[in-house]
């Protein structure tokens, strides 16, 4: 985590780039399973405390901050009786080339965000997600370096 900004950043296990992002950013939670790794997440971020939280991964596909996180994997919920979607935070018109999502996904990434959303949801802290393309991870440290 960066001491500084308060900031914790996430990403997958499948994430390719993680040696060099982790260059700038060496405190990287890295989820491979996802119901253990969610524990053991929550338990980081009870200890923390961040002002922000950031996850990301890549996609081949436009570089875009995710604008919710739904109570949807694959085709069941997350959370019975859960609300059906969080409103994550992002910039109003994307940063650079990272542009905004059009609607939100179901998979493993939606998992994470709308569990790390339900267990900070009664706290101040600020949560984003990502998905990024290879080419556009510069713009991706630039924000990082932004907040």
């Amino acid at each position: 985590m960066n001491k500084k900004n308060k900031l914790l950043l996430y990403t997958f296990r499948t994430f390719s780039y993680l040696d060099k992002i982790s260059l700038n950013y060496p405190d990287i939670f890295i989820f491979g399973k996802l119901k253990e790794d969610i524990i053991k997440f929550e338990c980081l971020v009870n200890e923390l405390r961040p002002k922000h939280i950031f996850g990301f991964a890549l996609t081949k596909n436009k570089s875009r901050f995710e604008k919710n996180a739904a109570n949807r994997f694959n085709k069941g919920k997350i959370s019975k009786g859960g609300e059906n979607q969080f409103k994550l935070y992002y910039p109003t018109n994307g940063f650079l080339n990272i542009g905004l999502s059009i609607k939100s996904t179901t998979t493993f990434c939606n998992w994470t965000m709308y569990k790390v959303e339900e267990t900070i949801k009664e706290t101040n802290i600020k949560f984003s997600f990502v998905h990024v393309k290879a080419s556009d991870l510069n713009d991706l440290y630039r924000y990082l370096n932004s907040i």
